[in-house]
């Protein structure tokens, strides 16, 4: 795929690609200065045996200012010369990973990408209201941030990466939003999902409860969605843009790929060689 011409016509940007140098490594090095989680009953570590890296313990109750003054004194000499090249370069990210407000989807983590790599939007139940529903609705947040990744950032791919076990798409499904919430409102933009839950289903997706075959929906709902932005859809005509929608298994940790014509999922494969 042809790299996409850059806009620089906001204010602060700047002008050199590409992640700095030797950040991967870098990337690994703060990754080792994690302290891992304890060992699961089976004795292994989150990573399992011999793994490299380790993420984040997590933390028993209200802990935030103390996980802050670990980073500060552990992590962030290891991390400082990546962010510092990033801040003098400008963000250059290839990707917008869209994805839901859930504190159980860490985007990096699940796509091993690191500072500078993804320009994430997270919503509650990763919605993309349509354009002219935000519009009429007065939502311009995530139109901003998908008009800014693709008209001024440039990103080549836009992930839409919906979970098991959200929150937001049980209360869609069985209309348990508070009446005059926030939430209540918010899910008037996944209605579009309800209805399009309601065709025959993928045979992939057959097995899966009610709530996560409406999850898969919903994602490929969300791509359809990001087609109604004029840049968005300009960009894909053009062959610069690329959408994904992406189906993130909590229990069994497995990442799959939406189809959005038939819903099913559909495996990672590896990247092909060369």
């Amino acid at each position: 795929m042809n790299r996409p011409h850059r806009s620089r016509s906001h204010a602060g940007e700047h002008t050199t690609a590409g992640p700095p140098a030797g950040w991967r490594a870098r990337l690994a090095a703060l990754l080792r200065g994690f302290r891992p989680r304890p060992a699961t009953p089976t004795g292994h570590g989150i990573l399992g045996p011999g793994a490299v890296g380790a993420v984040p313990r997590q933390r028993d109750g209200d802990d935030l200012l103390g996980g802050v003054y670990e980073f500060e004194q552990r992590c962030a000499p290891l991390v400082r010369p990546v962010l510092a090249e990033l801040a003098a370069r400008g963000q250059r990210p290839r990707q917008l990973f869209i994805t839901c407000a859930d504190s159980r989807v860490v985007p990096n983590l699940i796509t091993a990408t690191g500072p500078g790599d993804l320009f994430c939007v997270r919503t509650v139940g990763n919605l993309v209201p349509r354009h002219v529903a935000a519009f009429a609705e007065g939502d311009h947040s995530v139109g901003a941030a998908v008009e800014y990744a693709v008209e001024v950032l440039g990103v080549t791919t836009i992930a839409v990466c919906g979970h098991s076990d959200c929150g937001a798409v049980r209360a869609l499904l069985t209309g348990s939003a508070p009446p005059r919430s926030h939430l209540r409102a918010w899910l008037r933009h996944a209605e579009p999902s309800l209805i399009r839950f309601h065709e025959p289903a993928s045979p992939s997706t057959e097995e899966l409860p009610v709530a996560e075959r409406l999850c898969v929906t919903n994602v490929a709902q969300q791509v359809e969605n990001l087609l109604t932005y004029p840049s968005v859809r300009e960009a894909v005509q053009a062959g610069r843009l690329n959408l994904v929608g992406m189906y993130f298994d909590l229990a069994a940790t497995r990442v799959y790929l939406v189809d959005p014509d038939r819903y099913g999922l559909d495996p990672v494969r590896a990247p092909a060689a060369g």
